[in-house]
């Protein structure tokens, strides 16, 4: 799993659950999705560990990661200290810190679940595109885990996706796409029993 490997540097309090949960198919996946062309600028909305950000490096984009802990950003400078494509910015948790219009490409993985609004959080994306910019998101579909909330500070159980397609036309997306993905997230909950979790992929233009 990504970031393994600088676990033991990880910022005090870092949810553990977040090292196992995530398959680099389901970046892979939102990275196809977008059609990205190298050299283009991408936001990756809420970096944590830099999951998504080593796959759009990957990818030959230039990577600008905004998270709202400073011990995250931090960690994260360090990690990718030799990368000229990729920087750091400290950003809230209910406001992207990027001007209107500054990307090419906005990610957000993993995200939406842990906002205030997450109505408000798909109009930021929005915001921060270029004209003709495209952003995809991705997190869980609703569920009834209630150990995820208690335990992992998840405010939402999942998103349905008539509110995701209603989130995505009054932020003014357009060519929208949302739909489960195959790959599925999977974490040990309370009772040490393996819990599932199934995937949406969510996508549109500016």
């Amino acid at each position: 799993m990504t970031g393994s490997v600088y676990s033991e540097n990880l910022p005090a309090g870092w949810d553990p659950l977040k090292e196992e949960f995530f398959s680099e198919r389901i970046r892979d996946e939102a990275i196809i999705q977008l059609k990205t062309i190298n050299g283009k600028s991408a936001a990756d909305i809420g970096a944590g560990t830099g999951f998504m950000s080593e796959g759009l490096l990957d990818a030959g984009l230039i990577v600008t990661a905004l998270d709202s802990s400073p011990e995250m950003t931090v960690f994260l400078k360090e990690k990718f200290a030799d990368i000229p494509e990729f920087k750091v910015l400290l950003t809230d948790p209910d406001t992207i810190k990027l001007g209107d219009g500054s990307v090419d490409y906005a990610f957000a993985n993993m995200y939406l679940h842990s906002v205030p609004d997450p109505g408000e959080a798909v109009r930021e994306i929005y915001r921060i595109l270029k004209p003709g910019g495209k952003a995809a998101i991705t997190d869980l579909i609703c569920h009834d885990k209630e150990e995820l909330i208690r335990n992992h500070n998840h405010r939402w159980p999942g998103f349905s996706f008539p509110d995701l397609y209603d989130w995505f036309i009054n932020a003014g997306f357009k060519n929208i796409s949302i739909e489960k993905l195959n790959e599925r997230c999977s974490c040990t909950g309370e009772s040490g029993g393996e819990i599932k979790l199934d995937v949406f992929i969510a996508s549109g233009e500016k």
